[in-house]
């Protein structure tokens, strides 16, 4: 092909990083997570565009990289003007009842005012969804609690999804078969999600209140019966993570989707339920395997470039009280931003010292993290975790050899893929 010159200098944002893993060559874009391998021509101009040199595209492979790179954003636009919403908020959580008809071990949201603490009223909930898109968000997790304990849930959940136009999960535990409630959740959701804590009758349950098994799955088929998209959400740790097929035989008896969370909490307080190292390694190579999906982690079976977890950045949790944190795992007094039934959201994100922590946090400024090959696959897992085992949000998450097992696993199969 003929040699095509860019006549204008081409200049890489800051969201760039280039680096190597294993002997394969990436560029990502750490803004939108996109990703490109780089062969020897490819680094050549990597290379010229970071010299600032005329751009020489002499080869269609050069051609095709660098239109890609062009497509996501890889370099600064000059017309692009700032837009007044600056911060880049996805998803919140949103928590409308401390109630709860349940006594999970390792409940993120367990505290001395379970069940004794009146919700919110309708009207200052409606405030907080006001304000969440005002910042942005696109889409909201509406829990608790048990939200369907909450009086109003059915208003709450009309408002946000069809007044506010924002997408909506709901997190249940599949206890509450309220007349009027359920027959009236369709239009109102996007999916229900529900809390599954055993695969079967015989199976000890270990999280959650004996002998509710029937319950729930039952709670799930009247989902399904009243045209409800419905999956469920089992929580992984050390006395099932050798069980994944087992909820996946489950999920697909069901004829729904699955996902899993991993049990986030203290490893003191709840040490026996902690997956230990050889455990975690395991689990990568079964949900690698089966392509299970794991909630509030990279393991898609894609690769994607962070630099950090999330938490503050592209997601937010709303206590019930109205109180502001990071994430919905880190709802301590440590982490409390503001009430934004106080201050508006949009003041608590610009100047509050912990929420502009939390946006200028990034892998590169974890310890034991910072030096790893893998630090952008994985963008420190969790900060959660690591505060939960070193009380500070700047050491590698306690699970960081799940990830590593996982993403290994991924950058194998991809190397061998380029060597064919």
């Amino acid at each position: 092909m003929d040699k095509v010159l860019i006549n204008k200098k081409v200049t890489f944002n800051d969201y760039i990083r280039i680096f190597t893993v294993d002997d394969i060559h990436f560029i990502g874009n750490l803004k939108n997570t996109v990703i490109a391998g780089l062969d020897q021509e490819g680094r050549n101009l990597v290379s010229d565009i970071r010299k600032g040199k005329l751009v020489e595209l002499d080869t269609k492979n050069k051609k095709q990289l660098f239109d890609f790179l062009d497509k996501n954003d890889f370099f600064i636009d000059p017309n692009y003007k700032v837009s007044k919403n600056k911060h880049e908020l996805d998803i919140a959580y949103v928590h409308v009842t401390n109630k709860c008809n349940l006594h999970c071990t390792g409940c993120y949201s367990f505290n001395d005012s379970r069940n004794n603490v009146e919700d919110l009223e309708k009207s200052e909930i409606f405030s907080v969804i006001d304000q969440l898109c005002d910042v942005g968000i696109k889409s909201v997790v509406i829990s608790g609690g048990e939200p369907l304990m909450n009086k109003d849930i059915l208003e709450i959940l009309n408002y946000t999804k069809n007044i506010k136009k924002l997408g909506v999960t709901l997190i249940t535990n599949g206890m509450v078969r309220k007349l009027g409630i359920i027959e009236n959740l369709r239009g109102k959701v996007d999916v229900v999600s529900v809390s599954v804590d055993g695969y079967s009758e015989d199976y000890p349950t270990f999280l959650r209140d004996e002998g509710i098994f029937e319950r729930v799955i039952g709670t799930v088929k009247i989902f399904k019966e009243y045209g409800l998209d419905v999956s469920i959400l089992p929580t992984i740790h050390s006395q099932n993570s050798y069980r994944i097929t087992e909820y996946l035989k489950l999920a697909d008896s069901l004829k729904v989707p699955i996902s899993f969370s991993l049990l986030s909490c203290s490893t003191e307080v709840f040490r026996d339920f902690i997956p230990s190292k050889q455990q975690l390694k395991d689990l990568a190579d079964t949900i690698y395997g089966n392509g299970a999906i794991i909630e509030d982690s990279t393991f898609t079976g894609d690769l994607g470039v962070r630099n950090n977890c999330g938490a503050g950045t592209s997601t937010i949790s709303i206590g019930t009280d109205g109180h502001v944190y990071p994430c919905h795992a880190l709802m301590y007094p440590e982490f409390d931003m503001g009430n934004l039934l106080e201050v508006p959201l949009i003041d608590i994100l610009e100047q509050n010292e912990i929420a502009q922590e939390f946006q200028e946090l990034s892998v590169e400024k974890i310890s034991g993290c910072s030096k790893c090959d893998l630090k952008y696959f994985c963008a420190g897992f969790c900060r959660a975790r690591s505060f939960y085992d070193y009380n500070t949000i700047y050491k590698p998450d306690p699970y960081c050899s799940l990830s590593k097992t996982y993403n290994k696993r991924v950058l194998s199969e991809l190397k061998a893929h380029l060597q064919h």
